[in-house]
């Protein structure tokens, strides 16, 4: 290249200084701005992946609770009496068990002078199971709720209500029964729990949600009737009340 040429390009790239320094600026910008977009994605799937483990931890270390309810017949009479509810944990391990069990009587009843309106309450019922048994394990085998004749205690009351219902000229009187478990318990990671399950040789076992457990809490510090002493008149007591409370509520 003659050195007249060369002058040209010397001139040329001094003239353009600025715009080539401007231009290399504005490229090392781009690349470190590549680079830091690249080490965010990456420390995003960092925690993504940190958050999928933590939540993989958390839920191995949770128990898997099972209630199996069970009959048990009467060898004299051949029907079947007693009921029984074994709770096993086939997850994570638990300490410091605590638990307790209510059943919780459903009547809907038609009493004179409500024109066929229904009238709905519930009625706690205390001792429904009359032993339980809690192993120290913290897995498998963890309680052993007995009763004793409570399943024929609870029919016989039913029976004897819906025919005191009739002779009191009542519209009609339907009656179910709702068994229910509290858990106390921390878990393998030191969370503590506390739960509450329907319970039913039927539907089976469900854990109760927030709203269902504000109702059920309510019900288990209400003056609970004793099974040994659950009558009918107790029974037709409670729909009557809350049949004259809505009447005074215009309702």
């Amino acid at each position: 290249m003659s050195s007249g040429r060369l002058g040209i390009v010397r001139q040329f790239l001094t003239n353009n200084e600025i715009f080539f320094k401007t231009v290399a600026a504005t490229l090392l910008s781009a690349m470190a701005l590549i680079v830091a977009v690249a080490q965010s994605l990456t420390a995003q799937q960092q925690l993504q992946l940190s958050t999928l483990q933590t939540n993989i931890a958390k839920a191995n270390a949770l128990p898997n609770f099972d209630f199996a309810v069970s009959y048990v017949q009467n060898p004299d009479s051949g029907t079947y009496d007693s009921t029984e509810v074994v709770v096993t944990n086939s997850g994570g391990p638990i300490h410091e068990l605590q638990a307790d069990s209510m059943l919780v009587l459903h009547a809907e009843g038609g009493p004179p002078g409500r024109m066929g309106q229904a009238v709905v309450v519930e009625l706690p019922v205390n001792g429904y199971y009359d032993v339980q048994v809690t192993s120290p394990r913290s897995k498998g085998n963890l309680l052993h709720f007995i009763g004793r004749n409570n399943n024929a205690d609870i029919v016989d009351a039913e029976k004897k209500a819906r025919a005191l219902a009739d002779a009191r000229r009542w519209g009609f009187l339907n009656i179910d029964d709702h068994c229910f478990v509290h858990l106390e318990y921390m878990d393998l990671l030191g969370q503590r729990h506390d739960e509450y399950f329907a319970v039913s040789p039927v539907r089976g076992s469900r854990r109760l949600a927030a709203p269902e457990i504000a109702k059920l809490k309510k019900q288990w510090t209400y003056p609970m009737a004793e099974r040994a002493k659950l009558n009918p008149e107790r029974i037709l007591d409670a729909v009557t009340a809350e049949a004259k409370r809505l009447d005074a509520s215009g309702r």
